[in-house]
């Protein structure tokens, strides 16, 4: 966790971003001593370019010279990872003075410690994938159903309060409202049922 990748095959160049475990990265090439690899800069890198290049149109921006230079930093004498021509469009992620924050264009250099790397076949890289992206489906299934249980609850709140009114005061229709508007938006079948909303007429 917290790998840093780098402008450059030694921990002396600048920080582009930050990987964690199990993150993939395509590798380009190995630097001589083995001990670095080239990569494809991840588009959570941050890389700069000056703004009189750019013509900003909100959160994309599109170059309006050549071989114009992509740094790690904001500043003429920081480390060059990619040139640009113009034409190219290239998202924008902030602005500091005359330079604007982007993500790594197509071709950047970036280099990572071959010490936190496993070189991985493509099965291998397939159940990768599937592993993370069945990860990110139960962790928004937990949120939903978090933030569905605390609807309910919220619900059961009003209901109890709305009863604890004189008989005389109570809303037949505040109560039935209260379950009726979560049912519309749960999706849990047990909450589902919880808040299922039956009358039942009794005749003295």
């Amino acid at each position: 966790d917290n790998v840093r990748v780098r402008s450059g095959p030694a921990e002396g160049y600048r920080e582009m971003c930050e990987l964690s475990r199990d993150d993939l990265v395509e590798i380009v090439e190995t630097s001589a001593d083995k001990q670095w690899l080239r990569i494809v800069a991840p588009e959570d890198g941050d890389v700069w370019v000056h703004a009189q290049y750019v013509n900003v149109e909100g959160e994309r921006g599109v170059l309006t010279g050549d071989r114009v230079r992509v740094r790690v930093r904001p500043d003429v004498n920081a480390e060059q990872v990619n040139r640009l021509d113009k034409g190219a469009v290239v998202k924008i992620k902030g602005r500091e003075g005359d330079w604007l924050k982007i993500s790594p264009p197509e071709g950047s250099v970036a280099w990572i410690s071959a010490t936190y790397v496993n070189r991985m076949t493509d099965e291998e890289v397939a159940l990768l994938r599937q592993k993370k992206a069945d990860e990110e489906r139960q962790k928004a299934e937990s949120a939903r159903l978090e933030h569905e249980t605390a609807m309910v609850a919220e619900a059961d709140r009003r209901f109890a309060a709305e009863l604890e009114r004189p008989v005389e005061r109570r809303s037949l229709s505040n109560l039935l409202q209260t379950y009726e508007s979560a049912q519309q938006q749960v999706k849990d079948a047990a909450l589902r049922d919880h808040v299922a909303v039956q009358l039942v007429l009794v005749r003295a």
